[in-house]
């Protein structure tokens, strides 16, 4: 990829054209594999669409116009879409489509990799401007020092429900939390004979509201915290409702219906039919838990469980 005057745009992260190519390459074939996987998630799609135009853009040494490059949003998906992220092979995933969208950036306006014009300082005030930042770095460390001291030390940790036994190792809800503040929620993972200590891994932050676990599935421990969660106890990787709904296309958005008129709910439970669609995932009171994590259907007609090989919601009978 060459710029009008010749220079190939050296980049920190992408390096130069070659790279990029190879990282294209690799990044396209990659998510290839998750469309073949999962053709009804509609962001892989997205993203093989973009990326294929990208490779046929630059086939043969040909050079995209700036408006191309332009066009590209790769890395506004995966912010939007896959982040934060459940694993490392996922983490590096959404590190090339970063790479890759800024490499595209750049290439569709060469003027962003120029430096900023120098603005000369006036004659007299480099002394001047040097005291005044030495200045506020003072007063903005006796700040924090302040603001920790009043703070006070990090709140202790309180088990929240009763433990769970998963194979050979017990887990604790545990949250912390300074009163009127949302709670940071960890999971507490220690050898049910004791020979090793407990080892603390953090699931949820920022959570109010319902926090309880659900149940242990032989690969995953599933727990509502803010949202529905599960840890696998091999990988330790953190799943959501993201990764539900990714899976579960057909169950993204369910109808609620009209039981405004049901003696057997209680009046602040009633609700008329909404235009709306209802989020099957949000609602911790439609978890519930036998072998498998099982959840309703918003109008509660219907209930699935939840495969752990797969993540399909299989409909109970």
């Amino acid at each position: 990829m060459k710029e009008s005057n010749g220079a190939v745009p050296q980049l920190p992260d992408m390096g130069h054209h070659a790279v990029f190519l190879r990282t294209l390459k690799r990044t396209a074939e990659e998510i290839d594999g998750f469309v073949a996987r999962e053709p009804a998630y509609p962001v892989w799609r997205q993203l093989q669409q973009q990326l294929h135009a990208l490779q046929e853009w630059t086939a043969d040494g040909a050079e995209p116009k700036p408006e191309q490059w332009r066009r590209i949003s790769i890395g506004l998906i995966a912010a939007r879409e896959l982040e934060p992220t459940a694993d490392l092979a996922m983490e590096d995933l959404t590190a090339r489509l970063h790479e890759l969208n800024y490499y595209a950036r750049l290439c569709g306006n060469p003027k962003s990799m120029e430096p900023p014009p120098l603005q000369p300082s006036p004659i007299g005030l480099g002394k001047a401007a040097r005291l005044l930042l030495i200045a506020i770095a003072g007063m903005a460390i006796v700040w924090l020092i302040g603001a920790v001291i009043l703070r006070g030390p990090e709140p202790p940790a309180t088990s929240v429900g009763p433990s769970l036994r998963a194979g050979d190792q017990l887990v604790t809800l545990i949250a912390a939390h300074r009163p009127g503040e949302a709670s940071h929620v960890s999971l507490v993972l220690s050898a049910t004979n004791g020979n090793s200590t407990g080892r603390k891994l953090t699931v949820a932050k920022d959570v109010v509201g319902d926090m309880r676990l659900l149940g242990y599935d032989e690969r995953f421990v599933w727990f509502f915290a803010g949202g529905i969660g599960a840890i696998d106890l091999k990988t330790r990787a953190l799943i959501g409702a993201a990764d539900l709904r990714r899976v579960n296309p057909e169950l993204a958005a369910l109808p609620l219906v009209d039981n405004s008129d049901n003696p057997l709910i209680s009046p602040a439970a009633r609700h008329p039919k909404e235009e709306r669609a209802a989020d099957m995932w949000a609602d911790s009171r439609r978890y519930s838990f036998g072998k498998r994590l099982r959840v309703r259907t918003p109008d509660y007609q219907r209930e699935f469980e939840i495969d752990p090989a797969t993540l399909r919601a299989i409909q109970a009978r």
